[in-house]
């Protein structure tokens, strides 16, 4: 009998964690996204897990190098990362040079969001300040901060005419 390999254990783990591991699955994280690397020879992963996928929010993309049929990627592959939302590249024969940029865009992708959620709520505290931004609020409850932008201030440079 012969195993054939699939997506199937490993979008799985990826969903679902391991023992005393989060996945992405339970994750609050604002971007979700899977990189796969593939030679285009496992399996596409059952209905049921590309549903969860979708039902999660999670993208994947897909990075096809030396395919087992040269110039070829299979449609699946291509239709797994359509349909969640993510990239298809490839297929890489010989030139890798691509792929270094490739993945620093797909890592963009994940990098944190700059706003940030809690759907609990932030407690929120007035702190004696000088500002300008809080003259006149009188110290007391404050309601809860649900959302916030971790942008900071940027400085203003004013232009020099030549």
């Amino acid at each position: 009998m012969a195993i054939c390999p699939a997506f199937e254990d490993s979008i799985t783990l990826a969903l679902d964690g391991a023992p005393g591991q989060l996945g992405l699955a339970d994750s609050n994280a604002r971007a979700k996204h899977i990189v796969i690397i593939t030679d285009d020879d496992p399996q596409m992963p059952s209905s049921g897990t590309i549903q969860r996928l979708l039902d999660n929010k999670i993208s994947v993309s897909t990075i096809t190098i030396y395919p087992h049929q040269p110039g070829n990627v299979k449609a699946g592959i291509r239709e797994l990362a359509k349909t969640t939302g993510g990239r298809s590249y490839g297929p890489f024969e010989g030139n890798l040079a691509p792929l270094p940029q490739i993945f620093i865009k797909e890592a963009t992708v994940v990098k944190r969001s700059i706003i940030q959620e809690d759907s609990h709520g932030i407690a929120v505290r007035l702190a004696a300040s000088t500002s300008d931004l809080v003259k006149g609020i009188t110290p007391g409850p404050m309601p809860p901060l649900y959302g916030y932008d971790l942008t900071g201030r940027k400085e203003v440079r004013s232009l020099k005419s030549p």
